[in-house]
């Protein structure tokens, strides 16, 4: 999967169904190239920035669908 599709998918934490919001970067391990973590940025009801952003670990995606992204709410900064 392309790093552009993940940035159009809808952030969702699992249990409670709230909106984390999108991802907008990428945190990358500078000694091993792999992806750690991602920036999330949190978006308003007619899609306004807020200036919020936050770290969402790999390890706390929990699934993948066509249309978001479910995350464990533990975890994120």
């Amino acid at each position: 999967m392309y790093f552009s599709q993940l940035q159009q998918k809808m952030l969702l934490e699992q249990t409670s169904g709230t909106v984390i919001g999108y991802i907008e970067d990428a945190v990358i391990n500078k000694d091993t190239g792999k992806i750690e973590g991602y920036v999330v940025g949190k978006t308003t009801k007619m899609f306004q920035k807020v200036s919020s952003e936050r770290i969402v670990q790999v390890t706390d995606i929990t699934s993948v669908g066509s249309d978001f992204i479910f995350i464990r709410l533990t975890g994120i900064d």
